[in-house]
């Protein structure tokens, strides 16, 4: 049986150099190479400040809407007085309550929208993985990330080419990041939708196609592992004292990470 080489590769950091450096990617867990990490992500705001943030911008548009309307007065005389008398003749205090009971009313709506709006952030941001570029879940749509692609594809096909000059077999595993793992579909959905992709499995399809092309297998851990933390509710990231289903794999990660490459190994030896 020929050696094996199993190189295994995460998403996380497989991104590009902010703009101003060299433009290349770091990639590859195995070699033990880190990539820098991104900036944090704003801090999401609570419910509090977001009513204060609402409360401010419709006063700001409230001024607005009066300084249109005086503006279009004095532009035109003849449609001030118009206006004037028409609210001299349609104006009533019962007309003004209504009114003002039905801002009330949409302003009341407007702040348990605001509420939900940030509620729904707030859950969408505790999907998010501290250090993983989500763009790795695009298709590259500029230069830095088509470059960044490009490197990590060049990487692995040399590293199959210096593999096999040696007679060896060799295997990319590919890992897998927390939110495609996190066991509910219906998290997992939002996560998708909030990123604007149909799938996660992005960084798998892409990787498949090069082992296709090159004649090398790849091994996606992550629809397996999907499944199985779906069947069984089990958090394969995460640990009791961080956050679950988050963060490097555990023992449940790293068990079954083992079983399906061994699987898959001795399958094709």
């Amino acid at each position: 049986m020929k050696p094996i080489l199993v190189v295994m590769i995460t998403c996380a950091i497989a991104s590009a150099q902010p703009a101003g450096g060299s433009g290349s990617a770091t990639t590859g867990s195995a070699a033990g190479s880190a990539a820098a990490a991104p900036p944090a992500p704003p801090a999401t705001p609570d419910a509090a400040t977001a009513i204060r943030s609402w409360d401010w911008l419709v006063q700001v548009q409230r001024l607005m809407l009066k300084q249109t309307c005086v503006d279009a007065m004095n532009v035109d005389p003849e449609f001030a007085h118009a206006l004037v008398l028409v609210a001299d003749k349609q104006i009533d205090a019962r007309t003004v309550a209504a009114h003002e009971d039905a801002v009330h009313h949409v302003e009341k709506n407007e702040r348990h929208l605001v509420y939900a709006l940030a509620a729904m952030t707030r859950q969408l941001d505790e999907q998010t993985e501290p250090g993983l570029d989500e763009q790795v879940f695009h298709e590259p749509a500029d230069e830095k990330w088509r470059e960044a692609w490009e490197i990590t594809d060049r990487l692995v096909l040399a590293a199959n080419e210096e593999t096999r000059s040696h007679a060896a077999r060799f295997v990319l595993a590919v890992l897998s990041t927390p939110g495609t793992v996190y066991p509910d579909p219906q998290m997992r959905a939002r996560y998708a939708e909030s990123l604007g992709v149909k799938s996660l499995f992005y960084p798998e399809e892409r990787l498949q196609r090069l082992g296709e092309h090159d004649g090398f297998d790849v091994l996606a851990l992550a629809p397996a592992m999907q499944r199985a933390a779906d069947e069984k509710h089990v958090f394969l990231h995460g640990f009791e004292n961080t956050k679950p289903g988050f963060g490097h794999w555990n023992e449940a990660g790293h068990a079954l990470a083992a079983d399906l490459i061994a699987g898959a190994l001795c399958a094709r030896p």
